[in-house]
């Protein structure tokens, strides 16, 4: 009996300290990767686990890091837009107006089309009917023309909102014809698109008041 739990035991000794070589090995293994992975600054792998080792960081390396994130990003903290946005002001869509309504005043229908992009829409103030071509447009400004218009927007009631490539501009406009002196008040919206080499108008759609206007309100005043 002593022989045989002599034997035992010194088998089960043998085990363990076979099981402790092996840790050892292991864990002297892991130990090398971390590091040759310190050494290099890279993240290495090692018996199926991950090993985040990095180098430390030097006041020479820091600064380089520092700027391209100052680069990277606007000083106010805001993100950096698409880098094929094109943006626009406020007041350059304002000024898109400005454009369109020097064509309208020129009485030219043309003049007034090439305002509006190939594809564009306009539901015009006079007529039912969508216009959707460029003779379709063309034919509404013929009629619209002979009454000499000119369009003035109402500040106070305009809203305006610019994205990358697109912007909006919408709220109430008076137009005042020459040749009968009569006024229409209106609202309206327009929508711009840059094509690649200008803004253009996407979308116009333009209606009369649809409850009658008093002579006294403060849009028909100059």
């Amino acid at each position: 009996m002593n022989k045989i739990a002599g034997s035992t035991g010194a088998l089960i000794a043998g085990l363990l300290l076979a099981g402790c070589g092996t840790n050892s090995g292991a864990t002297g293994a892991t130990g090398t990767s971390a590091a040759s992975g310190a050494a290099g600054g890279v993240d290495r792998v090692s018996s199926g686990s991950v090993v985040a080792a990095q180098a430390p960081a030097s006041a020479n390396s820091a600064a380089p890091l520092a700027s391209a994130a100052s680069a990277a990003a606007p000083s106010d903290g805001s993100a950096r837009p698409p880098r094929d946005c094109r943006p626009i002001t406020k007041k350059q869509v304002k000024r898109l107006f400005d454009r369109w309504n020097a064509a309208v005043k020129s009485g030219d229908p043309e003049a007034v089309a090439k305002n509006y992009a190939p594809d564009s829409l306009l539901l015009a103030t006079l007529k039912n009917e969508p216009r959707t071509t460029r003779a379709a447009k063309v034919d509404y400004f013929e009629e619209f023309l002979e009454r000499k218009p000119v369009g003035r927007v109402i500040e106070t009631d305009r809203h305006i909102e610019t994205d990358c490539r697109t912007a909006l501009d919408a709220g109430v406009y008076v137009f005042t014809f020459a040749k009968d002196g009569s006024k229409t008040v209106a609202r309206y919206t327009f929508t711009y698109r840059w094509d690649a080499r200008r803004w253009l108008i996407s979308s116009h759609h333009s209606s009369a008041m649809p409850e009658p206007v008093a002579a006294d309100s403060p849009w028909l005043k100059p």
